[in-house]
């Protein structure tokens, strides 16, 4: 992950805040589509088929939202692992092996 710094810690906590939004979104998305349904149910005309449409378009652009969020959430969650396991292996190389010779 060369030029990027950070703290796992912090990776985690914006993976469970994407995580946590990304919830909510699909969630709020949901109420508004069955709101839409309903209303849609007993609506006619030309008026009504466009907004049809428009809600087809607005429902596809969700989706990938919330599959945007869901990639960026993973990534987050991957680089964070990365990271910790360089941390870990950077330690064990600078605390044993050829290092110890220093010691003494």
């Amino acid at each position: 992950m060369s030029g990027f710094t950070g703290e796992v810690a912090e990776f985690t906590r914006i993976h469970q805040s994407l995580t946590g939004v990304n919830s909510e979104l699909n969630s709020t998305f949901k109420s508004l589509q069955g709101n839409m349904e309903q209303a849609l149910a007993s609506w006619k005309g030309p008026a009504a088929d466009s907004f049809r449409r428009l809600m087809e378009r607005f429902s596809e652009n969700a989706i990938k939202l919330n599959d945007s969020l869901q990639g960026i959430s993973d990534l987050l969650e991957s680089a964070g692992s990365k990271y910790q396991a360089q941390e870990d292996e950077a330690s064990s190389t600078f605390s044993g092996g050829g290092f110890s010779a220093l010691d003494g």
